[in-house]
């Protein structure tokens, strides 16, 4: 492996640790990401800078003494939900499970799982919710930071083994009532609702 690819490599893993252990609201130490990978402090906090000139992570530098901590964006994990392969295309890398009331389970390799509650496969429940992102201008300006944390939380969610379906229906019932009722954006909440046969609270 050249350094490039190495370079490349350790970028794509400590992306994938993020989106595993991290949300907007808690962060990790390189050092940490650096033992748990088995990569150097020095590889870690190179890969931070790069993913953060990327935007996919948001670095936290130290208050005093000590290594910087990071955080996946949510453009992060919507190139994590690009970047995992379609049923079609798995020849055996790929292992997906899919039962409409049960477990979609679409593992890349051996390091880069996501679990949803659906009858839809991981990657096109992150495209909805990345068409979701897309309308967030229809959202009013001091409603669009609660808007994001909801989508976030939601993006979180959709990653865990098994998900609980009220907390899902809380954060779309959430996500809806911030807007007026005819807009894209509220739209594209009732679709998610709609594909996860997960009903809105009125």
């Amino acid at each position: 492996m050249s350094n490039f690819e190495r370079r490349k490599h350790i970028h794509q893993r400590v992306l994938e640790h993020l989106g595993e252990h991290t949300n907007y609201r808690t962060a990790v130490h390189a050092g940490e990401v650096a033992e748990q990978l088995g990569f150097t402090l020095d590889e870690v906090t190179d890969a931070f800078k790069t993913l953060e000139q990327k935007k996919q992570v948001e670095v936290r530098s130290p208050t005093k003494i000590g290594d910087p901590r990071a955080a996946i964006t949510g453009l992060g994990m919507e190139v994590l939900a690009r970047e995992m392969p379609s049923p079609a295309a798995s020849g055996g890398g790929v292992q997906i499970h899919n039962n409409f009331h049960g477990t979609a389970n679409v593992q890349q390799g051996n390091h880069n799982t996501m679990n949803i509650t659906t009858g839809l496969a991981a990657d096109d429940v992150m495209k909805l919710m990345a068409q979701l992102r897309g309308h967030l201008g229809d959202v009013p300006a001091d409603k669009k930071e609660e808007a994001v944390e909801l989508i976030e939380e939601l993006e979180l969610l959709f990653r865990e083994p098994n998900p609980r379906k009220s907390k899902i229906k809380a954060f779309l019932t959430g996500l809806f009532q911030l807007v007026p009722a005819g807009t894209s954006f509220a739209a594209d909440v009732q679709r998610v609702s709609d594909s996860l046969n997960v009903p809105l609270t009125n």
